[in-house]
C-alpha cells in the first residue's frame, strides 16, 4: 500500500488494540496523543458509547475510523493533512467492504497477502 507517515492505515480487532491486523507504520511511530485518541474512538465504538464511524482532529492530525460491530474489526486512517471527512469516510467504507469480501478470516487473515487486498481501494490522498 502506498502510504507515507502522513497517511497511515490501521486495521484492529476489538479484543487486541496492541497488535493490529495491519499497521501502515508501527504504533510506536505515532504521536502518543494520536494513538490514545485512536484507541478511545475505537473503544467507544466497540462498547457502543460512540459512533461506529467518524472523523475528528487530534493535535495536528486527523483520524477517520469505521468499526464493523458484527466482525469486531475497525479500519482507521491517521492523516497529517486535512481531507474532506466525507472522502475519508467513503474510503474507509469501501475498504471495509472490499476487505470483508476478499479475506477468508477477517479477524485473523493471512497477513502476507493483506497488502495486495488493501491496494485495490484508492485512498483520497492518492487521487
Amino acid at each position: 500500500m502506498r502510504l507515507t507517515l502522513g497517511h497511515v492505515l490501521y486495521i484492529l480487532r476489538d479484543d487486541d488494540f496492541d497488535t493490529p491486523i495491519f499497521a501502515g507504520v508501527p504504533i510506536d511511530d505515532l504521536d502518543e496523543d494520536v494513538w490514545d485518541a485512536v484507541m478511545e474512538v475505537v473503544h467507544d465504538a466497540v462498547e457502543n458509547e460512540g459512533p461506529r464511524n467518524g472523523f475528528s482532529s487530534v493535535t495536528e492530525s486527523w483520524i477517520g475510523w469505521r468499526h464493523l460491530a458484527r466482525s469486531g474489526v475497525s479500519f482507521i486512517a491517521v492523516l497529517d493533512d486535512e481531507y474532506e471527512a466525507g472522502s475519508v469516510n467513503e474510503f474507509l467504507a469501501e475498504l471495509a467492504t472490499h476487505y470483508m469480501g476478499e479475506v477468508d478470516d477477517v479477524r485473523f487473515p493471512d497477513t502476507e497477502g493483506l497488502e495486495d487486498v488493501l491496494v485495490d481501494v484508492i485512498p483520497p490522498w492518492d487521487e
